[in-house]
């Protein structure tokens, strides 16, 4: 539900072919560290050109990646993005309602061609259309997300189904949409562990995670990022988070249609930040399922052995979610270096998927009844 309807577009029109050129030759560049040279040599990028939704999301993807190389992929970091990319990143990112940052929406969900288009969206049947270094483990981390992403979509479409059973007292209906649910996240589940596959920790912590950093939290760039020329920001240094899965909006989807609720604290305000980052029409979904009808309630009032049980099935699902995700969280952040408290999001990852692994685990009807 949250991948493109169509498959991404692999390339722009030839108008752009020089930057797109360019990005082809991205990995060679960044090896090289002759990145920013490449893009300072640049003609100016026609955004006038662009024609209808799937081109300006190519040319955000596009610009967004050559932006973070320009920062990341040789020293000394700068703390300036030249106009010729900054005033077009600005420009097609105000279009669809994001910030100017490489954010998951750019990372993932963007940047993938099928081999087979008949074939199902998933790991083996994919490629890039687009890297920063060019290695198996980049293209394999980003297209495990893709694939979970595509597993998702049954159980996410079920959501707003799942409130609807609830508004008319559909025990029957509810239950079968939580059986929805519950068969996406065992999916989902099933294809986490495949990221240690052709995904090193090592060469990810070290080769693929610095590309995706930003410039909020970062003691690289303390004071953030000057785009030149964007008139907008007057010349003031901006800050923004960097890509993290933090920013897919799947599992908050699903808190919400679920009623996991969190504490009010740092971490919440962070991840109710992470929203800004994603497509407006996802973040206007998870939203609307927060207001939405509370599933939860009607479980409770309920009191139906089968809804129950359902219900905490996919609770059990997402708890078990999270902590694998803490797991690969540890192996390929932690473990490598101990002193990396902060992700590339800007935040205390460990902290806040322990405590939301944590969360997920006492909102089981169960167990609350226990407690009563």
């Amino acid at each position: 539900m949250f991948l493109p309807s169509e498959d991404p577009l692999p390339r722009l029109p030839a108008t752009f072919d020089e930057w797109e050129t360019l990005v082809d030759d991205l990995p060679a560049l960044t090896a090289a560290q002759r990145v920013r040279r490449a893009v300072d040599a640049l003609p100016p990028f026609a955004t006038h050109a662009l024609a209808g939704e799937r081109e300006f999301v190519r040319a955000r993807v596009l610009l967004s990646h050559l932006a973070n190389c320009y920062v990341w992929s040789e020293p000394p970091v700068v703390d300036r993005l030249p106009a010729r990319l900054a005033l077009p990143w600005h420009a097609v990112s105000t279009h669809l309602g994001m910030p100017p940052m490489l954010t998951y929406s750019d990372w993932a969900l963007h940047k993938w061609r099928r081999f087979d288009v008949k074939a199902p969206i998933t790991v083996g049947n994919l490629a890039l259309t687009l890297s920063c270094g060019g290695s198996m483990d980049e293209a394999w981390f980003v297209l495990v997300h893709v694939s979970i992403e595509a597993l998702a979509a049954p159980g996410l479409a079920a959501l707003p189904r799942m409130q609807a059973a609830a508004v008319r007292e559909d025990t029957a209906q509810l239950t079968g949409e939580l059986t929805v649910l519950a068969t996406s996240l065992d999916a989902m589940l099933a294809m986490l562990p495949r990221m240690y596959e052709r995904c090193d920790p090592y060469v990810y912590y070290h080769r693929v995670r610095p590309f995706m950093f930003g410039w909020r939290n970062n003691p690289a760039l303390p004071a953030g990022m000057v785009y030149e020329g964007v008139a907008e920001y007057g010349g003031r240094p901006m800050q923004f988070y960097g890509e993290t899965g933090a920013q897919s909006t799947v599992i908050p989807s699903i808190d919400a249609a679920l009623g996991i609720s969190h504490a009010h604290d740092e971490m919440r305000a962070y991840l109710r930040a992470m929203l800004d980052y994603a497509p407006p029409a996802h973040r206007a979904l998870v939203e609307s399922l927060e207001r939405g009808p509370s599933v939860r309630d009607f479980v409770q009032r309920r009191a139906n052995a089968e809804l129950m049980e359902a219900y905490d099935g996919c609770i059990e699902r997402v708890e078990r979610f999270r902590a694998f995700h803490l797991q690969l969280a540890a192996d390929y952040i932690f473990k490598q270096n101990r002193d990396a408290a902060v992700g590339t999001g800007g935040t205390s990852f460990m902290t806040y998927l322990g405590k939301h692994r944590s969360e997920t685990a006492s909102a089981r009807l169960n167990r609350a009844h226990e407690r009563e």
